[in-house]
């Protein structure tokens, strides 16, 4: 009997460390609380998971990626559009399957179809830009032959002053005799009889409104023997073709502006100002 309590309790031991040992294993192996995510595309891209770079995904292929609980951003990146970017936030709860189509197709068609879009309305807007420079350019090219006219017109015919200059203690009176006659080259031509004795041929540049800035004079005749060319033969008045150190005479720059007021003309030069009238 005492032999038969002896091994009833040995036995009884046993099973309590076995059930000991078994218990603290399965305490030591950790629950898998991870879930699936089964990720599917249109269209290949660079797939990310949380901004880390999961590599190309591609149409023909899903693929199955382990994660934690809790949610996950999803983004699908075109290489070949670097700006188009498919994003998604998807929840997973553990140990469930979650599955997600990125539809990028359809973005890659918005995007394309908004670009072509652009480039259309950046080559109308390119087409307005360029026909309003040309119509800028053809209005210049208008003003450039039209403005010279309508300057002629308001100086066109005969003026007289005369200008005083002094030199020490005298004062010098030369009278001006203008006839504004022609365009030559976009400049209005004007001849001058200055003094009663020179002939010039002088050019002016019109100034919108109102000015006629000096560009060149030429002596085209004179009554100063000194000045005439030799040999020359005076006309009935006594005129007769300049010449100027044994050679013809060149055009020399005009220091002048003639500024345009109605019904007289203020004439401006290194020595002074005076009033030209009709």
């Amino acid at each position: 009997m005492k032999h038969q309590i002896t091994w009833i309790l040995v036995a009884a031991i046993w099973v309590v460390v076995g059930f000991m040992k078994g218990h603290a294993q399965s305490a030591q192996q950790p629950v898998n609380r991870n879930g699936t995510l089964l990720v599917d595309t249109d269209d290949t891209c660079q797939l990310f998971i949380d901004d880390e770079d999961k590599g190309e995904i591609t149409p023909d292929k899903a693929l199955k990626f382990s994660v934690g609980p809790g949610e996950h951003i999803l983004k699908c990146k075109l290489k070949s559009v670097p700006d188009l970017v498919w994003r998604k936030v998807v929840d997973v709860q553990d140990p469930s399957q979650v599955a997600e189509v990125v539809s990028l197709r359809a973005l890659h068609l918005q995007y394309d179809q908004a670009a072509a879009a652009k480039a259309k309305n950046d080559q109308a807007s390119a087409g307005r830009q360029l026909e309003e420079a040309e119509s800028q350019i053809r209005l210049r090219q208008k003003s450039k032959v039209e403005m010279p006219q309508v300057m002629l017109s308001l100086v066109q015919g005969n003026w007289q002053g005369t200008s005083r200059a002094t030199v020490g203690s005298a004062t010098i009176s030369e009278p001006y005799q203008y006839n504004f006659t022609t365009i030559e080259d976009g400049r209005i031509v004007a001849y001058l009889i200055f003094g009663g004795r020179m002939r010039y041929k002088d050019t002016f540049t019109p100034v919108a409104p109102n000015r006629l800035e000096g560009q060149t004079e030429l002596c085209i005749s004179t009554k100063d023997k000194s000045l005439m060319k030799p040999g020359a033969k005076k006309d009935a008045d006594g005129w007769a073709d300049c010449w100027h150190h044994n050679k013809p005479p060149e055009p020399l720059p005009k220091d002048a502006i003639i500024q345009i007021n109605g019904s007289t003309l203020t004439y401006t030069d290194p020595s002074g100002s005076f009033t030209l009238t009709r």
